[in-house]
């Protein structure tokens, strides 16, 4: 891929719009991480504070929410859900300003801004389970108590480079490596040459090299040094050089986010100061990239996105080639805000995919699937929608993204298809025009009768998709959910993992998983072994 252009064109912000999204917060961590049990990518949100009014204080939270990038929507993880019942739920407790870093499928988190002051404990979520555990290993080289600190992972994921921070006092001006595959930290001998303590900083680490800039100095002046740090996998003649590279320096910030990609460092927003005898506070929401391939500082224009903040959370989807922004502090109070920077260059087709309209080739498969699934009927859909205008594509898109009890066919879809194209859509859904009343009323019904009527659940799951209807599925979940309780993780491939549905209540469901849903309930338990396969004339 060639480097990033500083134009508009092919840069720019996109609102995220998903239901559910974190609560205000700031000095929150953010992290993608790779899960095999659900399915993809997902970014892990953990922590922060929130600041309802500048002149403070603020609350603390420890709450995880998490971004299933495959569904495109938020959920909160059940906690610890193969754990005894009445059993004492573990974790960090409320923290913010701390950090956190991916081996795996685990989310570390690392000192941080408790109640009491600043920590040193590290804990691991395990995103298989949800579960958190403490990790406790030798304190030799390992970092002190500390908030506002800078972290950044080798790219064999072998080693975790920490630097600076504060102890509550002063800056801290201290680097150490934490050795992954026998758990060790290091404290490097740097010398006195290198970056002044400071805090609210970034570090990345860019082809086995450390690199460094900005931050909050001892002082409290926003700095916008440029420092990197070669050999700190070894320990050995580690120095740090500061760098002057082409292009003109950002002014100096702190409190901002940074994230590598394959073209660029990429650096978003921060708290700064104007004036020359009165110093202001400035808040920042520009964009500033290190291009690698030219090596020089180089400004987006013409971008308009996120309010202008601080200590919010940056990370890089790379399946998407995607970084996303969570929240942040204005000057006022904390955000909620989530932003897509999409970017790429008119070469290589990125922008083109990127930017282009729902009926791209990916998004345009997906739905195929999904329409396939309803039999003729939906093949006559899809025929038409892919012959269609974008917009039909877009209404169909709404209705395949339709939560199922919301879904009213008749207002979401009704300006694609002809009102009796609807009526049989209806009638093979099982849908009543008006969903969402007649959905809760069945769930109801069937709680207080039997939930847990295996004979019920066997008949649904002998259908075939297009013949479930939408009163069945409150059924359906219901018994997911408790087989999950009872059964955890014992399946009949003798696997780990955990069923990516638990975590979803009814309400939730999109039309476009009913598939998935039946399928995944279908294979999952060896209880599904009795259960004959979908057949056109089991009921």
């Amino acid at each position: 891929r060639g480097g990033i252009s500083t134009t508009h064109d092919t840069m720019r912000w996109r609102r995220l719009e998903a239901d559910s999204p974190p609560s205000p917060r700031h000095g929150h961590t953010s992290a993608c991480v790779r899960s095999e049990v659900w399915d993809g990518e997902m970014v892990v949100v953990h922590g922060g504070e929130d600041l309802a009014d500048a002149r403070g204080p603020g609350k603390l939270l420890e709450d995880v929410v998490v971004y299933h990038l495959g569904s495109q929507r938020w959920f909160r993880p059940v906690e610890g859900v193969q754990g005894n019942e009445g059993e004492e739920k573990d974790g960090p407790g409320p923290r913010a300003h701390h950090v956190c870093f991916v081996v795996g499928s685990s989310l570390y988190v690392v000192g941080g801004k408790k109640p009491d002051g600043p920590a040193a404990d590290v804990w691991k979520l395990d995103t298989n389970t949800w579960r958190w555990t403490q990790v406790t290993e030798e304190r030799e080289g390992r970092p002190s108590a500390r908030s506002a600190a800078a972290v950044a992972t080798s790219a064999d994921e072998k080693h975790v480079v920490l630097q600076g921070g504060s102890n509550g006092s002063k800056c801290l001006g201290d680097t150490h490596v934490l050795h992954l595959e026998g758990w060790t930290w290091s404290a490097l001998p740097t010398g006195n040459t290198g970056p002044s303590p400071r805090s609210h900083h970034t570090i990345t680490i860019i082809n086995g090299h450390v690199l460094l800039f900005g931050g909050k100095g001892s002082s409290g002046a926003a700095l916008n040094d440029l420092w990197v740090l070669k050999e700190f996998k070894t320990g050995k003649d580690c120095t740090w050089s500061k760098l002057d590279i082409p292009g003109t320096t950002p002014t100096g910030r702190w409190g901002h986010a940074a994230v590598s990609t394959a073209t660029a460092v990429i650096f978003v927003g921060g708290r700064g100061d104007s004036g020359w005898i009165t110093k202001k506070e400035v808040y920042y929401d520009n964009v500033v990239v290190i291009n690698r391939a030219s090596v020089q500082w180089m400004h987006a224009v013409g971008l308009t996105g996120p309010t202008a903040c601080m200590c919010h959370a940056l990370t890089m989807l790379r399946s998407a080639n995607q970084v996303l922004l969570i929240g942040g502090f204005d000057g006022k109070s904390s955000l909620d805000q989530t932003w897509l920077l999409e970017e790429g260059n008119d070469n290589d087709g990125i922008t083109k995919q990127t930017f282009s309209s729902s009926s791209g080739t990916g998004q345009e498969n997906q739905s195929s699937k999904v329409w396939k699934t309803l039999g003729e009927f939906g093949q006559g859909i899809l025929n038409k929608v892919q012959k269609g205008s974008p917009r039909v594509h877009q209404e169909s898109q709404m209705l395949l993204e339709a939560p199922v009890p919301q879904l009213r066919l008749d207002e979401v879809a009704s300006t694609v298809f002809p009102s009796e194209e609807m009526s049989i859509l209806r009638k093979k859904l099982g849908l009543q025009p008006h969903c969402k009343t007649h959905l809760v009323a069945e769930a109801t019904g069937d709680r207080e009768q039997d939930p847990l009527d295996l004979k019920c659940i066997e008949r649904t799951l002998r259908k075939k998709p297009h013949e479930i209807e939408m009163h069945e599925l409150p059924r359906l979940m219901e018994h997911y959910k408790h087989m999950v309780r009872s059964k955890g993780t014992q399946r009949t491939d003798s696997s780990n993992h955990l069923p990516r549905f638990y975590h979803l209540e009814i309400e939730e469901l999109r039309v476009r998983e009913i598939a998935e849903l039946v399928e995944a309930f279908r294979t999952y338990y060896s209880f599904a072994g009795s259960i004959p396969n979908e057949g056109p004339d089991r009921r």
